[in-house]
């Protein structure tokens, strides 16, 4: 049951990469699935992630999902290993559709 909700907003704040970027992710995401169970993070900031705007959108229609239903999404591996065609990737060379996958 959900009872209570909040947004936080941030002006003017952005995802910094730097090398160890990843690492800081998997750190910000264990310490939330360890101690904050019923945090649901989405969107560039929430995810600490330049995701475009189809991505952002999922992680928070998943999001909604992991709410409501308890569906199990991770939404912290949405677009984590896509391949763009800016970077001289064709898109058919994707063999399965880049849809986040209930945890097991």
């Amino acid at each position: 049951e959900c009872v209570d909700g909040c947004v936080v907003r941030m002006t003017n704040a952005y995802p910094v990469y730097a090398d160890n970027h990843e690492d800081h992710r998997q750190t910000i995401k264990k310490w939330l699935n360890e101690y904050f169970k019923n945090v649901f993070p989405a969107g560039r900031g929430g995810l600490h992630m330049y995701n475009n705007q189809d991505h952002s959108m999922m992680a928070a229609i998943l999001s909604v999902q992991n709410v409501i239903e308890d569906a199990g999404f991770d939404v912290w591996a949405i677009n984590s290993d896509a391949e763009y065609a800016e970077e001289g990737q064709a898109a058919t060379e994707v063999e399965e559709r880049l849809v986040p996958k209930a945890l097991s």
